[in-house]
């Protein structure tokens, strides 16, 4: 009786373990798929094609928090940050509406000039 009781519970942990790992691997794809959405977006707008911009997703193993998307790079001018702002937010709201940015862009007006710069 005590093997029998020792087996299933052996084979219960097993099945949570196979749970959570699953749960994990599905938030982290739903973060990945994000990502790249944003980044897409970011590339496809002819005004900001060329600035060293990243959207990085993070998102907690708990269901009930948000995923974070932290914008980093750098912008030649106020406006430019704005308007990657305001392009990420768009992204977020048409495809994950409780999504949360975090603003880490850098504005240096040397940035355009070093863009601008043939090869």
């Amino acid at each position: 009786m005590a093997i029998l009781a020792v087996v299933l519970l052996l084979l219960l942990s097993i099945g949570i373990a196979v749970k959570v790992f699953d749960h994990k691997r599905k938030r982290e794809d739903e973060a990945l798929s994000l990502q790249s959405q944003i980044s897409d977006a970011l590339l496809l707008d002819g005004s900001l094609a060329g600035l060293p911009i990243t959207a990085v997703a993070d998102r907690s193993l708990w269901g009930r928090s948000p995923v974070v998307v932290a914008i980093t790079g750098t912008v030649p001018t106020p406006e430019q940050r704005e308007a990657v702002m305001r392009l990420v937010a768009q992204e977020l709201s048409r495809r994950h509406a409780f999504a949360r940015t975090e603003d880490r862009l850098v504005v240096d007006p040397l940035t355009q000039k070093q863009t601008a710069r043939p090869l």
